[in-house]
């Protein structure tokens, strides 16, 4: 019992080190330090995949993409949007479907439509 506590306990700190580390990545990224969001993101991506939460890696995929699109790294914003929105199992929710609305303008607007059509086939999106 006190073993399953243990590992309890450690996997909650991970799952609050993988948020704080998304947090910090949303501030190097307000403050335009892009290096450092990526380095933030990355790690924070890493932890949500070894603990198998889907929903945390949606949340640092999505980041991951605003940081890409705000850089003019359309492909990387566009597969880490698309990653995002093949983890999301919230279906008919709005933002899901803010998500979405923005994959499908950022396609239109940059031409995208043989990579979209490429990445959708890679994630099953």
């Amino acid at each position: 019992m006190c073993l399953m506590a243990w590992e309890l306990s450690r996997q909650e700190a991970l799952q609050l080190e993988g948020r704080a580390l998304r947090g910090l990545g949303d501030v190097a990224k307000a403050m335009r330090q892009f290096s450092d969001a990526e380095r933030f993101y990355n790690q924070a991506v890493v932890i949500a995949t070894n603990l198998d939460t889907p929903a945390e890696r949606c949340a640092v995929l999505h980041h991951q993409g605003e940081l890409h699109f705000i850089q003019g790294q359309y492909i990387e914003a566009l597969a880490a949007w698309v990653q995002a929105l093949a983890q999301d199992r919230r279906m008919g929710h709005p933002d899901r479907q803010v998500l979405q609305d923005k994959i499908n303008t950022l396609v239109a607007e940059q031409h995208l439509e043989e990579t979209y059509a490429e990445l959708c086939k890679q994630h099953g999106a």
